[in-house]
């Protein structure tokens, strides 16, 4: 799954590959094949914040696909 996310220093939309995602709490990418981020969502704006490389990204929680692909963890006794 991509999501595009947006470089609020430069202003400048960089498209991101989604690793894991934990819906309103995390949310892990990796940009361009080679830069592993992990994001924290902010509850206030609705928004997934992260930074890599001295540059801060963030991406809105509408934007973000829902994942189907991850199965859901149940712990057997």
């Amino acid at each position: 799954m991509l999501v595009t996310l947006h470089c609020t220093d430069k202003d400048q939309n960089v498209e991101a590959e989604i690793v894991n995602h934990r819906p309103e709490v995390f949310l892990e990418v990796v940009i361009n094949s080679a830069i592993k981020m992990s994001m924290q969502y902010n509850k206030a704006n609705t928004v997934y914040v992260g930074s890599a490389a001295g540059l801060e990204f963030t991406v809105k929680q509408d934007q973000v696909p829902a994942q189907p692909t991850a199965k859901e963890f149940k712990r057997r006794r």
